[in-house]
């Protein structure tokens, strides 16, 4: 479950206007063999940070970079807690 999910600006030009973000999201996880709970982790977390251009498009395509960024590391890292109860 998605507990939270943020973007925030990080890094600003001599005019103010960001040129730098963070996007944060927080999970929960629980994985459940035969009825029962094997792994219950709360608060799961991960971060990236991504530029912004002068191009609103360009900009998205790193935004999305970063999203994707931040899926999967946190795959990643559910694998590893589904191979360490197993």
């Amino acid at each position: 479950r998605v507990r939270a999910y943020s973007e925030n600006p990080i890094a600003f030009d001599e005019n103010g206007f960001a040129v730098a973000y963070t996007a944060k999201v927080e999970v929960d996880v629980e994985v459940r063999r035969r009825g029962k709970v094997v792994i219950a982790t709360r608060d799961l977390n991960w971060t990236e940070e991504y530029n912004t251009t002068g191009n609103p498009l360009d900009t998205e395509i790193l935004r999305r970079h970063a999203q994707n960024a931040l899926a999967e590391n946190l795959m990643e890292r559910v694998h590893r807690l589904l191979l360490e109860a197993f």
